[in-house]
């Protein structure tokens, strides 16, 4: 990398034409390693920082990387965020994970994986970050990284509504919002009964009966501990809205196939690296200076 920017240092291109650089001879370089391997985070600063040298000729930034990362209409000039695509190649992998197909090399993450639930679970857990599950500790890093990368790009977030439909749809385990000691809970006895969502611990009634729980467990052991954990942690605010007519006379169908990304449902084949990059992008993107002056101005007049 770094001789190839010695090299076309030497053509006094446009910035756009460094960049071009960049993303046609630089970038290439790193995509297979960043996708199957872990990056540290000191590596992709030392990336970034040479190319945005090589940018600026060795000076100072004159425009601010988070600008400058921007789409063209937007006022920036399409540079990579290296951060960004890294993380979404990791993240990535979850369309892989969640193919039909089933070939040798899904043996070893599947293994992993499944301790947190069939079906990838993992991947729809409505997470805010790996350090809030303990049960993470024991995943290998890099896979570790692959539900880091997923979570940052919004998968499995859903924004809490203030309706029953929304909250009765909620997955328990791994849930931002459900949490006791400020750790999310994952109880694997309740995971293997099939009791994923709050929908899944209401009774006909629409209920939370400890009665219609303990029917469902099939391993019983530590159960009445493991409920009153679980309600208390449930937000008072679900509970109240759990109880009420409209909540209690419904019946919520939940469709478990689909992949839950960015307060929505998606299908396995539909996640792309340049979705998921984009998003982080956006999140990211500063607008120029110039654009909230003129704004102001306009504003005025």
């Amino acid at each position: 990398m770094k001789s190839l920017l010695k090299a076309w240092k030497k053509r006094k291109l446009t910035t756009i034409g460094k960049i071009l650089i960049i993303k046609s001879l630089i970038l290439p370089k790193f995509t297979f390693l960043a996708t199957s391997c872990i990056v540290p985070n000191k590596y992709i600063k030392e990336i970034e920082s040479c190319c945005f040298k090589y940018i600026w000729e060795g000076k100072n930034d004159k425009v601010k990387r988070n600008t400058l990362i921007g789409e063209y209409q937007k006022g920036g000039l399409k540079m990579v965020d290296f951060d960004s695509y890294f993380t979404s190649l990791k993240a990535s992998w979850v369309s892989k994970f969640n193919s039909t197909t089933m070939p040798n090399w899904k043996i070893i993450p599947t293994k992993y994986f499944n301790n947190l639930g069939k079906n990838y679970l993992v991947f729809n857990m409505n997470l805010d970050n790996v350090k809030s599950l303990k049960e993470f500790e024991n995943i290998p890093d890099f896979y570790l990284q692959v539900i880091s990368s997923w979570v940052k790009t919004g998968g499995g977030f859903t924004k809490f509504k203030d309706n029953f439909s929304n909250i009765r749809k909620q997955i328990i385990w791994g849930n931002r919002y459900v949490k006791h000691c400020n750790k999310s809970l994952f109880f694997q006895n309740w995971v293997a009964s099939g009791l994923i969502y709050i929908n899944d611990i209401l009774d006909r009634e629409g209920k939370l009966s400890e009665v219609f729980i303990l029917e469902k467990l099939s391993n019983k052991s530590n159960w009445i501990a493991e409920f009153t954990i679980l309600k208390s942690s449930i937000p008072k605010e679900w509970q109240q809205v759990l109880i009420k007519e409209n909540s209690l006379k419904s019946k919520i169908s939940i469709n478990k196939d689909n992949l839950r990304w960015g307060n929505k449902q998606i299908q396995a084949q539909d996640i792309f690296n340049k979705i998921l990059y984009n998003s982080l992008v956006d999140q990211k993107y500063t607008q120029p200076i110039g654009i909230n002056i003129l704004d102001k101005k306009f504003k005025a007049r």
